[in-house]
């Protein structure tokens, strides 16, 4: 945790510690669909498992600095709702959910005219499992679930690469933004030395979010 609050800290103070433009803060609230992805020595099919979209809250507090009216960074310190929800052969579904807190930096590039405009950002993550849940207890047939997390064992850390877009409106209370972002973990989530071929299972997430931005510096 206390890396995690560093590295937000080290991600914000590098660019504000040029002439700054404009600093904001405010929160981001959203959802992410998640996957879990696993590869190998081996075709992709041989490792996939039929899956749907397992859902998770993702919000926290966000930090946005321009150093001029183009290019910026977002840095934000967030609640991570992840995981994966199995399909399995006899009707029933194995959901795994994991609870992390997350810290991501962003390079933030805005395109447009007046108080309308579109964005690009991409940049890394991290984050730490605060928590997890299964409903193990209700499914019949143990044998049909191919990936299982015991947070005791598996790894709690979990970092990668972020990227996507959105739009802006700049209004009298505020900047409000509508963000679409992808997120690929690079790190191994589950041990699966002793009970597959897999080399990495990893949590892909699409978020939509909204955040809300208050300028505390303003230099025009």
């Amino acid at each position: 945790m206390k890396q995690l609050l560093a590295l937000l800290i080290l991600l914000i103070g590098l660019p504000v510690a040029g002439s700054a433009q404009s600093i904001s803060i405010g929160t981001r609230q959203g959802v992410g669909l998640n996957q879990l992805f696993a590869t190998g020595n081996g075709f992709a099919r041989d490792f996939a498992i039929n899956q749907e979209f397992n859902p998770g809250y993702m919000g926290g507090i966000v930090v946005r600095h321009m150093s001029n009216q183009t290019v910026g960074f977002q840095g934000g310190l967030l609640y991570a709702g992840k995981g994966w929800t199995q399909l399995l052969d006899n009707g029933q579904s194995f959901s795994t959910n994991l609870n992390y807190v997350e810290v991501e930096g962003l390079t933030h590039l805005q395109f447009g005219k007046g108080n309308f405009k579109f964005f690009l950002q991409g940049g890394i993550f991290g984050g730490y499992a605060l928590s997890a849940s299964d409903n193990l207890s209700d499914i019949e047939d143990h044998e049909l679930i191919r990936y299982q997390y015991d947070i005791d064992v598996d790894n709690r850390l979990n970092f990668g690469l972020k990227g996507g877009g959105g739009f802006s409106l700049d209004s009298q209370i505020g900047l409000f933004q509508v963000n679409f972002l992808f997120g690929q973990a690079l790190g191994s989530l589950i041990d699966t030395s002793t009970t597959t071929r897999a080399l990495f299972t990893q949590v892909q997430t699409v978020e939509v979010g909204v955040t809300y931005l208050i300028p505390i510096i303003s230099e025009r």
